[in-house]
């Protein structure tokens, strides 16, 4: 995904689920926590990076720290980088966290969750964190956590289903929060948020034909939860489709240079390879590029083309 949408997934996240800590870390996490409070941690070593989840709170009588991240693209360096945030949080609070890392990428995720190396009597490295793949979970498990915000996550789920019935599957979803045991207000900011995160898994056309009768069903527009995320700054989002986010001309050059990087790999394209590149939308380009060296042949391309 490229950079200023990632960002705005990533503030977009922050602030929805923030106030939910203690259900998302107990159902992702296996860990109970109890007194909750956020830390405000800023890595100021690690590059342009804040703290997506991270708090403190009680597990039984014993003080923990749990950071929760949010990543939307397989980063082939994600380790080292859940490393970093570790030791940053331990500098600063002098106590190692909890780390779960909820992935809600297009693409099933190649990111390794430890480094672990052993150099005898001169030191060594036994580090993990947990990763949770959202398109692996299925609609039922996030449903039976109970959690509004969890319940927004469905159109992430199942990954394989999701992409051979889009339409039928987030018309599902949407009806799944619809039928759902919460009030009225929870089912608007549920719907709202569902929306958004739709835009990393399924194109505007699907999400505009799937959400207009919801919008005008449930007054959306006019839902507090809606108020407060137009005034966290992401209205655009919203409206225009945050996979669209990026202007037509950075697409096109993303397109030109994912091109070059496949001609100087594999010296040559068939046309229809070159077809397919220049008709992808900036989120597929970005995944291309990423895992370039991944990919060994040309047919390897046609998990990731659409």
């Amino acid at each position: 995904m490229p950079e200023q949408t990632g960002q705005k997934y990533d503030v977009t996240i922050k602030n929805l689920f923030s106030g939910s800590e203690e259900g998302l870390i107990e159902y992702f996490g296996g860990i109970t926590l109890e007194d909750v409070r956020p830390l405000n941690v800023e890595f100021n070593r690690i590059e342009m990076k804040s703290s997506d989840l991270v708090v403190r709170g009680l597990s039984g009588n014993e003080p923990a720290i749990c950071h929760m991240e949010f990543q939307t693209t397989d980063d082939p360096k994600m380790q080292v980088r859940m490393l970093r945030y570790a030791t940053e949080i331990y500098d600063s609070y002098g106590d190692f966290p909890y780390q779960i890392l909820l992935y809600l990428g297009s693409y099933p995720p190649h990111m390794k969750d430890n480094i672990a190396c052993d150099r005898g009597n001169l030191g060594g490295l036994n580090y993990r964190y947990k990763i949770v793949d959202i398109g692996a979970l299925t609609r039922e498990s996030l449903k039976s956590a109970g959690i509004p915000e969890v319940y927004a996550l469905l159109p992430l789920a199942e990954r394989k289903t999701r992409r051979e019935k889009p339409d039928e599957f987030l018309k599902e979803c949407v009806d799944d929060i619809i039928n759902s045991p919460m009030g009225l207000e929870e089912k608007q900011k549920t719907l709202v948020m569902a929306e958004i995160f739709a835009g990393l898994a399924f194109g505007k056309v699907i999400i505009e034909r799937i959400f207009r009768e919801v919008v005008d069903m449930f007054d959306i527009r006019q839902s507090a939860g809606y108020q407060l995320i137009l005034e966290e700054g992401i209205e655009k989002g919203i409206e225009k489709g945050i996979e669209k986010g990026i202007e037509k001309g950075k697409r096109e050059a993303l397109s030109e240079l994912t091109l070059r990087q496949l001609r100087k790999k594999f010296k040559k394209l068939p046309p229809e390879y070159l077809e397919k590149i220049k008709s992808q939308d900036v989120f597929t380009l970005e995944t291309i590029a990423e895992n370039i060296f991944e990919i060994e042949k040309l047919e390897d391309l046609d998990q990731y083309l659409s």
